[in-house]
């Protein structure tokens, strides 16, 4: 039934960061939920010309074809929110530890998702509350190509 089905849509995210030029953070997302799991998601890039979709068990945009992430054994790369990241940092260091993190600043869940999907970065570590709009399209496209996203206490 149509009650079954959510959609969602940001229109423009990292507007902060578009009104500074830095146009790389800039996304906008739509996703389609069933029974409140993310199963189609698209994330478009305007600025980069790049367009990133997947429908789960259908098919997937030509430029997520092999990109499945990567893991950095060594030293894990983290993408956080760049306005928290000094709140971030001591969970991601806690969470590591005793391992060394690389941690990079990003805005936009879209583009740090995409970070993550395109393997220069294993992991986008959120700790504040986000809204569902903000986190799935990029949980679609995850599910899509066998990621996950999960909450701290690894629930889906």
């Amino acid at each position: 039934s149509s009650g079954d089905k959510q959609w969602y849509q940001r229109r423009v995210r990292a507007t902060k960061e578009y009104t500074e030029k830095l146009t790389q953070y800039v996304t906008v997302m739509a996703c389609i939920a069933v029974r409140g799991e993310p199963v189609a998601g698209v994330i478009r890039k305007p600025f980069d010309d790049k367009t990133y979709w997947a429908w789960v068990d259908h098919g997937t945009s030509s430029n997520l074809e092999g990109l499945h992430g990567s893991v950095e054994e060594d030293k894990p790369r983290v993408i956080i929110s760049m306005s928290h990241a000094g709140e971030v940092k001591s969970v991601v260091d806690a969470a590591f530890a005793p391992k060394e993190v690389v941690i990079t600043g990003g805005a936009g869940a879209g583009y740090k998702v995409i970070e993550v999907i395109k393997g220069t970065q294993d992991v986008y570590v959120h700790n504040t509350l986000i809204k569902k709009w903000d986190i799935c399209a990029g949980d679609a496209i995850l599910r899509a190509i066998g990621g996950t996203q999960t909450d701290s206490g690894r629930s889906d």
